[in-house]
């Protein structure tokens, strides 16, 4: 059986710590002289090799942040071109998240709405309504409500 120790790093980030050390070579350039080590295993890296590496996660962070922001106003153009004026969005946990106004509710997935199919008497130059209808408001007292609770129980 081979009890080799797997070091934690395999599973998540280096953890770089400065720790200058001219005994070792690089991982990334193989040159001499390793500034940094990581703390839980023997990978190391020179001052140039770190600091490349720093840059590039720095610029990936931009990038994504930069497609997030478009991916974000596409999604709230798509809103407004298919009439969900009461829906907005935003970013949470790197995901769009579709949020409704009105009801405080929110989705990941894109609310979506069901047009029904054109009935066969009317014309196809006849517009469909596509907005849902948020100002219809039945009003009723409480005693109506009071009934209406009444009627349900068994007799």
């Amino acid at each position: 059986m081979d009890f080799t120790l797997i070091p934690v790093c395999n599973e998540i980030k280096h953890v770089m710590d400065y720790h200058k050390r001219s005994s070792r070579r690089c991982d990334i350039c193989r040159t001499g002289c390793i500034s940094y080590q990581c703390i839980n295993c023997e990978y190391s890296r020179c001052s140039k090799c770190h600091r490349d590496k720093l840059a590039e996660d720095d610029i990936n962070a931009r990038l994504n942040y930069v497609k997030m922001k478009n991916e974000l106003r596409l999604a709230d153009i798509k809103l407004k071109m298919d009439g969900f004026d009461n829906w907005t969005v935003m970013v949470k946990d790197n995901e769009i998240l579709y949020v409704n106004q009105l009801t405080q509710c929110h989705s990941y997935e894109y609310p979506k709405i069901d047009i029904p199919d054109r009935s066969p008497d009317i014309s196809p130059d006849t517009p469909l309504e596509t907005k849902p209808k948020f100002n219809d408001h039945v009003r009723c007292s409480f005693s109506d409500i009071y009934q209406m609770f009444i009627g349900l129980l068994p007799s």
